[in-house]
């Protein structure tokens, strides 16, 4: 994950909560001015943001930005611990105003000029599952005395944290962006693995990835190289053909794409165990 301005990123503090919710429990709607990072120790809780629905179970994060309006529904007894903070120490709304939200409800009017601004090339709210490993550290964060000694105590530990979600953050996001490839590879395969001209250097140009990436991350996910994925497909095909045609051994072994007769012979009866005119004769 990249950040526009990482080095100046010194975030300060806002407000810490730690509580539960009952089950049943609607948050009113808001906007906040600062970022608040929400860790979900219990429950399972329903945040509504305008184009997006989060399912924040026990073990999620999530990192919520200023200047949009969301509420948060409680589906059974919740335990959240919060923290305020922003990048760049540029929040003004929490000093100015003596407050890091404003209910859209009330006549209070919230100011968009006084919120945080935000790390370029990220895409808020960012949402986690499986950030217990944030857990220790917001324990700590939240015991430590908010006091001028603790001051770079409290913020290495706050940035341990958002260094630890962001980069779950990253893992997911190159997970996703994997499956997505994968697909595409996939699907490339299941197109093109009877042709005789296939060639996994050409696929990976095409998904403008090194063959190496392409190769390693099709075994990890798929569990067989894309080489072995192909020959069963072939194998799967031959035997269809086999048993459904008319074709000759060598009509079908350059059906498959083998233009040896005698590897196809060779390949088919290790996998079937039987040469294929007797696999045809079954």
């Amino acid at each position: 994950m990249h950040f526009e301005n990482f080095s100046k990123i010194i975030p300060s503090f806002g407000p810490i909560f730690q509580g539960e919710w009952k089950t049943g429990h609607v948050e009113r709607n808001r906007r906040i001015y600062d970022f608040e990072l929400v860790y979900f120790a219990k429950g399972t809780t329903k945040v509504i943001f305008p184009d997006k629905i989060f399912l924040c179970q026990a073990g999620s994060t999530i990192l919520i930005p200023p200047n949009v309006v969301h509420c948060s529904i409680a589906l059974d007894n919740v335990e959240r611990w919060c923290i305020h903070f922003d990048w760049f120490s540029d929040c003004r709304g929490p000093r100015d105003l003596k407050t890091v939200f404003v209910y859209t409800d009330t006549n209070i009017k919230f100011e968009p000029d006084l919120c945080a601004s935000a790390p370029g090339n990220l895409e808020f709210p960012l949402f986690q599952n499986g950030t217990e490993v944030c857990f220790p550290f917001i324990r700590r964060y939240f015991a430590t005395e908010a006091n001028e000694c603790n001051h770079l105590i409290r913020q290495g530990l706050l940035l341990q944290i958002l260094g630890l979600f962001l980069l779950e953050s990253e893992d997911e996001a190159t997970h996703r962006k994997n499956n997505i490839l994968i697909l595409k590879v996939k699907e490339r395969i299941d197109e093109e693995y009877l042709s005789h001209d296939f060639r996994i250097a050409d696929l990976a140009a095409e998904m403008q990835v090194t063959p190496n990436h392409i190769s390693r991350i099709f075994r990890t996910e798929i569990g067989c190289s894309i080489t072995e994925y192909m020959m069963r497909k072939r194998f799967s095909f031959a035997k269809k053909q086999l048993r459904e045609t008319g074709l000759s051994i060598g009509q079908i072994a350059e059906s498959c794409g083998f233009s040896d007769l005698n590897y196809f012979c060779r390949f088919f009866r290790k996998q079937a165990g039987v040469s294929p005119g007797s696999y045809r004769k079954k």
